[in-house]
């Protein structure tokens, strides 16, 4: 049993296959990688990323970049989504709060004059 790629000999088929799934690159032009290319955009165009998300911002990319070379891991596939339902999730607690911030100054009493004619 060797491998394709490398030429390395195992002693086998579970030892072949531990080896592919340990030095095997991943697809960095996959679909899912360039599915998280497309999110990271629009999530930066909506202003929900800064400076200081540059490892966030990394870490989903490398995540892709490994469910593409390795789709079978289930364990990465739960990082990812709580990785996309964390940053989704951030803004929509500001707009929460915005809504309720905006509420509150709806429902003040009035300033100024409030003799009506």
């Amino acid at each position: 049993m060797t491998c394709d790629e490398c030429g390395f000999t195992a002693k086998t088929a579970a030892g072949l296959s531990a080896h592919k799934r340990k030095h095997s690159a991943p697809d960095v032009g996959g679909p899912m990688a360039v599915a998280m290319e497309q999110t990271i955009a629009e999530l930066k165009r909506l202003g929900r990323f800064e400076d200081i998300d540059a490892a966030r911002i990394q870490s989903l990319r490398s995540m892709a970049a490994s469910l593409d070379g390795h789709g079978h891991n289930s364990q990465m596939w739960r990082e990812m989504r709580e990785a996309l339902n964390e940053v989704t999730r951030a803004d929509d607690q500001a707009d929460d709060s915005l809504a309720a911030a905006l509420a509150a100054i709806a429902g003040a009493t009035s300033v100024g004059d409030t003799k009506t004619s």
